[in-house]
């Protein structure tokens, strides 16, 4: 009668389950991500639609430009920056507080979408350090103000577009928040199936369209 395994049937029982674990761990913490990722988008967009009715009830202005200080119709990245300053006091971010040179990446981690020197001033992070914004570089409108949201934090990578970084645009009348590219409405309006996931520069510009198109879901290749 076989009263145990061979030393044999024990390794190759121990190599199968490391194959095992190599496949589902990184699959398991992908979810994981992903779902963290959801819960913090819906959050977020959520917090910055309320700050913004806010802001306008308490300047008793009928748009957000005037309650921003913008000029209606005025394009330029400095409207952009102002909307930051202006509505990180109702949400308690504040700037120049990053002890750290910081990089953010597009999608493919291969090219660079920001750069924030130690204590930068147009990197600004919330009080409990789980949200950062900067305004969009080298982007326009005269309809909205457009801004990257760090979903997770400077402290948390990846600090990639299209993944904990998600493209937004804040209607600079009402104060919707839309994801870049969204079917829904905002900048690039229906574009959200292009720039997302994909290898060329830029990539994960309108990831965020994809996710409030798909009801709040990462449905793109992870």
């Amino acid at each position: 009668m076989k009263k145990g395994f061979t030393l044999i049937e024990v390794l190759l029982t121990l190599s199968i389950l490391g194959v095992i674990a190599a496949i589902t761990i990184p699959m398991l913490n992908a979810n994981i991500t992903k779902k963290e990722t959801e819960t913090s988008f819906a959050r977020t967009v959520s917090l910055f639609e309320n700050a913004n009715t806010l802001l306008m009830n308490e300047k008793d202005v009928p748009n957000l430009d005037e309650a921003v200080g913008t000029e209606v119709g005025k394009i330029g990245d400095d409207e952009s920056l102002k909307y930051i300053e202006t509505i990180a006091d109702y949400l308690n971010f504040r700037s120049g507080i990053n002890n750290k040179t910081t990089s953010y990446t597009d999608f493919s981690y291969a090219n660079e979408i920001a750069n924030f020197p130690e204590n930068d001033t147009n990197l600004y992070i919330s009080e409990s350090g789980s949200l950062a914004m900067f305004p969009m570089e080298d982007e326009e409108s005269e309809e909205f103000y457009l801004i990257y949201i760090d979903l997770n934090g400077v402290s948390k990578k990846p600090n990639a577009l299209g993944r904990d970084v998600q493209a937004f645009s804040i209607n600079r009348s009402t104060g919707k928040v839309y994801g870049a590219g969204s079917k829904r409405g905002g900048w690039k309006a229906g574009e959200s199936e292009n720039l997302c996931s994909s290898n060329v520069e830029g990539a994960g510009e309108f990831c965020a369209g994809s996710i409030m198109d798909n009801d709040g879901k990462i449905t793109y290749k992870w």
